[in-house]
């Protein structure tokens, strides 16, 4: 069965994010130790303006689900061979077991963090790019193009010294991989690299496999304790991995668009995780 729990072996990147744009900001306290001397770099780090706040303030309080109902409706939806109606349910009790999609995506500030930080690094002509690279001390020269990505995931990626950023690392990182192995991106030139293909599929990834890693730690224990056949388990994940890929897919590359001001980023970000979990609560 996958391994997602276990973090020592995820990479270890920076502390400090350092592309998050200077007018972006979470209004939730930053405690990283974040170095803003360099002030040459296109891109600074801050945190995230999270405009849901003050959204979740003007409703009524979202119904929270007990964890028990959520993970009971993954363990029966794994043993009862439900298919997606199970899977939607189960996803649907989850949803509600983190307070409602509100709840869910203000908790995602690390992943909103990332996620702001792609769309900020990635967003724009290839020249653009380029030029946002390189003020990040990431050079070209000698390198293939694989080698540059892995140089921007090791920028990108958070310490994963909490569950959190645990789930966020992990996301990350099998992103990366899906891009590395996918024919589409194995170019040598490098402005074939930097597109608004390249854009959405980070984007895309990183949602998905942040979603699903955090579930699939958060609720479904049952599973693994009362499935003894791996096969089951192996098509529950993969079950469950194809209906989040469907949401995100559904929902986001709709919103998503290259060349985005750096201003319409924050407000697009917190929309981006609010709607997919609301499509995940619906």
């Amino acid at each position: 069965k996958e391994e997602i729990m276990g973090t020592s072996n995820l990479y270890k990147g920076p502390k400090s994010s350092v592309l998050l744009p200077s007018d972006y900001t979470d209004g939730q306290e930053d405690t990283s130790n974040t170095d803003n001397s360099n002030s040459e770099s296109p891109i600074e780090d801050s945190t995230i303006d999270d405009e849901l706040d003050d959204a979740a303030k003007a409703k009524e309080p979202e119904k929270v689900q007990s964890w028990g109902s959520a993970r009971s409706a993954m363990t029966r939806s794994a043993s009862n061979n439900s298919g997606s109606n199970g899977i939607r349910k189960a996803v649907r009790e989850y949803t509600k077991a983190l307070g409602g999609h509100r709840n869910a995506s203000r908790q995602a500030s690390s992943a909103r963090r990332v996620t702001a930080s792609v769309i900020s690094l990635f967003s724009g002509s290839s020249s653009e790019v380029k030029a946002k690279v390189k003020a990040l001390g990431i050079t070209f020269e000698g390198k293939s193009t694989t080698d540059v990505l892995l140089d921007i995931r090791d920028v990108l990626a958070p310490v994963p010294d909490q569950l959190e950023e645990g789930y966020v690392n992990k996301a990350l990182n099998d992103t990366m991989s899906d891009i590395l192995a996918d024919a589409e991106f194995q170019v040598e030139d490098i402005d074939e690299l930097f597109n608004a293909k390249l854009l959405e599929k980070m984007v895309c990834g990183f949602i998905k496999g942040y979603i699903y890693n955090k579930m699939i730690a958060q609720s479904t224990l049952g599973v693994l304790m009362k499935q003894d056949s791996v096969s089951n388990i192996a098509r529950f994940e993969k079950e469950l991995k194809n209906f989040i890929d469907g949401v995100v897919q559904a929902t986001v590359p709709p919103m998503l668009h290259s060349g985005m001001e750096q201003k319409e980023i924050s407000v697009l970000v917190n929309d981006l995780y609010d709607v997919t979990y609301q499509s995940m609560e619906a």
